[in-house]
């Protein structure tokens, strides 16, 4: 009888191969797939373990000296952002066209006040530097959009005929 059995298997080999693939991925499918294709997203589904907590948001209340043209002989002029919460000074990120590096730090004693400022090397004269900055506010607050700042320095030379000395 077992003879007989092993003779039908040889026979039937691929059939009984295939009838083992199939039966393998209906529980595959039943087990692991099945669970993984019902979304979460689904409007249907309530997760109670979610918390929502409302976004809050950090503003602009000065920038000095404001954005845009200006004349002064001071090529490493700090740039004076005051807002209108404390804020996380790790969390500062900018970009800056055209690149220069750039620094950031509280003023003095107030937390609301960030202080930015070139690196090194000084802000370049009648070059315009376009600056985006990100941060985030103490309490986890966040800006609506990024601080756009230009900071465009042109300063006339005197000529020597006007010098009195």
């Amino acid at each position: 009888m077992y003879n007989d059995f092993l003779e039908r298997l040889r026979t039937y080999k691929y059939g009984v191969v295939l009838l083992v693939l199939i039966f393998g991925f209906i529980i595959l499918y039943a087990f692991y797939l099945e669970p993984l294709l019902l979304s979460p997203s689904d409007p249907n589904v309530v997760d109670p373990n979610i918390v929502t907590q409302e976004l809050t948001y950090i503003n602009v209340v000065s920038i000095k000296p404001p954005s845009g043209l200006r004349s002064s002989p001071n090529d490493f002029v700090p740039v004076l952002i005051e807002l209108d919460k404390p804020f996380q000074l790790n969390s500062v990120t900018y970009e800056v066209d055209p690149k220069i590096d750039l620094r950031f730090r509280i003023y003095s004693n107030n937390e609301n006040v960030l202080v930015m400022q070139p690196n090194g090397a000084p802000w370049k004269r009648d070059i315009r530097y376009d600056v985006k900055i990100s941060l985030r506010g103490s309490d986890g607050s966040v800006l609506q959009k990024p601080i756009e700042y230009t900071y465009f320095n042109v300063v006339e030379d005197i000529p020597d005929d006007i010098l009195i000395y």
